[in-house]
């Protein structure tokens, strides 16, 4: 079974075509964030969702293509987050990094609940504070993500994907032939525990810091 780090690692290595767009894994176009600089109005568009930026203050836009004939188009974002799209033969395809030195906030928003989620089935592992402090986290989470997309979605929608995310992390216990060993001897045990390790008030500045830029909420780099 892939772990659930790995699997996060994965979602920012894989690449999405442009299209359907989610709001755990491409929340992309979603939101309320202040751009502020001057990207090209006059650039060539692509068709896609992204094209919007083109004319957005505070976004820096810059293109090649390489010797394959492959296209790539970057966006700077305030905050620190790229956005590059590359185009092949008519396809294109995106992915984003946050570069803010920050962290990704969707890769910590899906750790947290995870872990929100097993703290409370493994006890064992975790004081109540520790408990009580990954639950307390994911409504601030949550928030940012509300605060930072691109046009208006509400908390609403980001708490359902938030019990979307909740509701897979379960799955994972509830997949273990002995639930028992997920808590003490899996993988997951051990990723648990690294993160119980943490006194509460590191984990409280390790937060702190993760939503002290706005910026549009990504996925990777996620460990």
């Amino acid at each position: 079974m892939q772990s659930y780090i790995t699997r996060r690692r994965d979602a920012l290595i894989g690449r999405r075509k442009t299209g359907r767009l989610s709001i755990i894994v491409a929340a992309t176009l979603l939101g309320n964030l202040s751009l502020a600089a001057d990207a090209k109005a006059q650039a060539e568009t692509w068709g896609t969702g992204y094209d919007v930026l083109l004319e957005r203050p505070g976004v820096t836009v810059s293109t090649e293509t390489r010797d394959d004939g492959t296209e790539e188009r970057r966006f700077g974002l305030p905050g620190g987050v790229e956005i590059i799209e590359e185009r092949e033969d008519s396809e294109v395809s995106s992915f984003r990094v946050d570069n803010s030195g920050h962290g990704a906030v969707l890769c910590s928003w899906g750790v947290t609940i995870a872990l929100a989620a097993w703290v409370e089935t493994c006890p064992a592992l975790h004081s109540q504070t520790n408990r009580t402090r990954y639950r307390d986290a994911v409504p601030r989470i949550n928030r940012f993500i509300r605060n930072n997309m691109f046009e208006p979605v509400t908390l609403e929608q980001v708490e359902a994907a938030a019990a979307e995310r909740r509701k897979t992390a379960m799955e994972l216990y509830e997949s273990e032939s002995d639930p028992a060993n997920f808590c003490t001897k899996s993988e997951y045990a051990k990723f648990i525990e690294a993160y119980g390790e943490l006194s509460d008030q590191e984990f409280q500045a390790s937060v702190d810091k993760l939503l002290s830029v706005p910026r549009l909420p990504v996925m990777g780099p996620c460990f």
